[in-house]
């Protein structure tokens, strides 16, 4: 492999970075806030990556309805009981890019943690223009963060990490 050719980042280096991955966290917690009124708690972050960065995951998110929520999804992935359980394992696999993608995002502005509920606001009043779009590419990260924020913000922490057979 020639030197200019492994300076480019590869598509797995240039999806899995913990830039897109803030963004996909900071767009959790913004739908997950305006459907609950409340903040989501870190722990629900570890379980966002895991399901966007998995294609056949992801890709049962994309087709179940927002209106189905976690439990429908959680059926269709159970249909293959791996894919289910899979979920807990990669959470634990992407716990450091995870971890990388809050410490961008808060330090970013697009939300803040608070230490003492262990708790992420999103920051809602970003001016359009500082937000970047998203190349065609990976806007498929959108509309699945979306979902899973308001498919986390029905059910207690508790009822989600049942739903999804994981344990934090």
């Amino acid at each position: 492999m020639s030197e200019e050719f492994q300076a480019y980042p590869n598509e797995i280096e240039i999806v899995q970075n913990p830039t897109i991955g803030a963004y996909a966290i900071w767009r959790f917690i913004q739908s997950y806030q305006d459907r609950a009124g409340t903040a989501p708690t870190l722990a629900l972050a570890f379980l966002i990556l895991p399901i966007l960065l998995h294609k056949a995951t992801r890709d049962i998110a994309s087709s179940t309805q927002k209106a189905s929520g976690l439990a429908m999804f959680a059926g269709k992935l159970g249909e293959v009981r791996e894919n289910l359980f899979a979920i807990h394992n990669r959470a634990l696999e992407c716990r450091a890019l995870t971890l990388e993608s809050i410490a961008i995002g808060e330090q970013a502005g697009l939300f803040s943690i608070d230490a003492n509920t262990a708790t992420m606001t999103a920051n809602n009043s970003l001016e359009q223009e500082i937000i970047p779009k998203l190349p065609v590419k990976i806007k498929w990260i959108l509309p699945v963060s979306e979902k899973l924020g308001d498919w986390f913000s029905a059910l207690t922490d508790e009822q989600v990490c049942r739903t999804l057979c994981v344990e934090f």
